[in-house]
């Protein structure tokens, strides 16, 4: 999960090197997303372990 775009080519670079990888940005673009929108990043923390 990034709070600002990591570019353009960082999904297919990350996913080159771990298949399973997901790159996600934050709806609301800051350097601190879990403080920013706590809610939103639980979520999305807690979906991801329910996946594993």
């Amino acid at each position: 999960m990034h709070g600002t775009d990591p570019g353009g080519d960082y999904a297919d670079w990350l996913a080159d090197r771990i298949l399973t990888a997901v790159a996600e940005q934050a709806p609301k673009r800051t350097h601190y997303p879990h403080l920013a929108q706590p809610e939103w990043f639980v979520s999305r923390v807690h979906e991801f372990f329910t996946m594993i």
